[in-house]
């Protein structure tokens, strides 16, 4: 029996790897077996015309958003020339004041950091470049410089925090890590990547978690990503190869990160991807022709399985034979496994074919074991309450048909229910 259902947005995790609807940006997501918040957030209409808060410039760029001090401080700059020129700014959401912090000598300003009570802005001042790397750091009133003298540096792509250490991503014709002990007195370096002679390697993003810091590396237009635990550094096992990273964040425990790939249709090319540093995932709608969820019928713990078929219904399949579910009723998920709680509203039935409703409708799919002749004879009446009907073969292909379609749905549920 096969049933359609109305997905809600909302998350889910399985064998490893996180089922979606929604944006990435919300923030919902769980990092391991432990709880995993899935509530649909209201629905909420848009207004005619977004409130503008603040009006910036005289640069067109306005990037790098970081809460400090009960402020949202912000860069604004020009991208992608040699302008030098970049101002740091910060906005009061109590009281709307907007104000201007610092101005930087930078092309642009890297992501920043806020550690201790202190916030740390990297940047590139082309007088410093190939001598050392600059940054600034406030309380929120009083700035200063600080440099970082361990490698040959062009620019201090961005900054993380990793237990009582300060992380830094650093280039000139090498990428490498810096890190500091003691809030940026001092530096030692911690990765230096090897490069070709005439070559550039750039690490231009990081993300940190308790156990490790992640780094995007581009070299000779390659894309890879690095997880530096506090003394090693190494690739992430299971990442995908050489597909362009275009955001990086850490949530609970583990990375994320939308990543361009090739082969990928949905959402103009690009897919979001996950790893705690051990295994690497790539995250699916729920309506993903790959995603299969344990789940149960809310009102009556009928247990069953959700499959993607990429539509914007996934079917509820493998439930028990006899079983009849009605339209309006919840599906939920069912904890199989111990990878996900039970309860997460998934979605509700939309239609159903296949059993008595099935064969009521005609829609059900039939398999038949026969003499030839005798089955097109019959095939009227098959048609009368089938949408599909096949012949298997001879006398008992049909049931060994139905019994494999079995076998197969007994497979996926073991499958999905396993903790990899």
């Amino acid at each position: 029996m096969e049933i359609g259902a109305r997905a809600r947005p909302s998350i889910v995790l399985i064998a490893g790897s996180l089922f979606a609807t929604g944006l990435f940006a919300t923030g919902l997501f769980a990092a391991g077996p432990g709880p995993v918040r899935a509530d649909a957030p209201p629905e909420i209409s848009p207004p005619d015309e977004i409130p503008v808060l603040a009006r910036i410039g005289p640069w067109p760029v306005a990037s790098r958003p970081i809460g400090f001090g009960g402020r949202i401080w912000f860069a604004n700059s020009v991208t992608g020339v040699n302008h030098n020129s970049a101002d740091i700014y910060s906005y009061d959401p109590r009281s709307g004041a907007l104000r201007h912090e610092r101005h930087l000598f930078s092309q642009d300003a890297g992501q920043p950091l806020a550690w201790n009570g202190l916030l740390y802005w990297p940047f590139e001042d082309s007088r410093a470049s190939l001598g050392w790397g600059e940054y600034m750091v406030t309380d929120g009133e009083r700035w200063r410089l600080g440099t970082i003298p361990t490698a040959q540096t062009f620019h201090i792509h961005a900054m993380a925090g990793l237990g009582r250490s300060i992380v830094a991503a650093t280039s000139a014709w090498r990428a490498g890590l810096q890190a500091s002990r003691d809030g940026g007195a001092s530096w030692r370096q911690v990765y230096d990547h090897p490069t070709p002679a005439r070559r550039v390697s750039r690490i231009v993003a990081l993300a940190a978690t308790d156990t490790g810091v992640y780094a995007q590396l581009i070299e000779r237009g390659r894309h890879r990503l690095l997880r530096f635990d506090g003394e090693v550094t190494e690739d992430v096992p299971g990442w995908p190869a050489d597909s362009p990273i275009v955001g990086l964040t850490a949530y609970r425990g583990a990375v994320y990160a939308l990543v361009r790939e090739a082969g990928v249709r949905e959402a103009g090319g690009v897919s979001v991807w996950r790893s705690d540093g051990r295994r690497s995932a790539r995250i699916l709608l729920i309506t993903d022709l790959n995603s299969r969820i344990p789940v149960v019928v809310e009102s009556t713990r009928v247990p069953a399985i959700l499959a993607g078929d990429n539509s914007d219904r996934p079917r509820l399949t493998f439930l028990p034979v006899g079983v009849a579910v009605e339209p309006g009723e919840r599906i939920v998920t069912s904890g199989q496994g111990g990878r996900l709680p039970p309860g997460l509203p998934v979605g509700e039935v939309f239609s159903v074919s296949g059993g008595v409703a099935g064969a009521e409708q005609g829609t059900i799919a039939i398999m038949v074991g026969g003499d030839a002749v005798l089955f097109e004879r019959f095939r009227p009446v098959f048609d009368s309450f089938g949408k599909n009907v096949f012949h298997m073969g001879a006398v008992g292909a049909g049931s060994a048909a139905k019994l494999v379609n079995n076998m197969i749905a007994f497979c996926s549920m073991a499958a999905a229910a396993v903790q990899s």
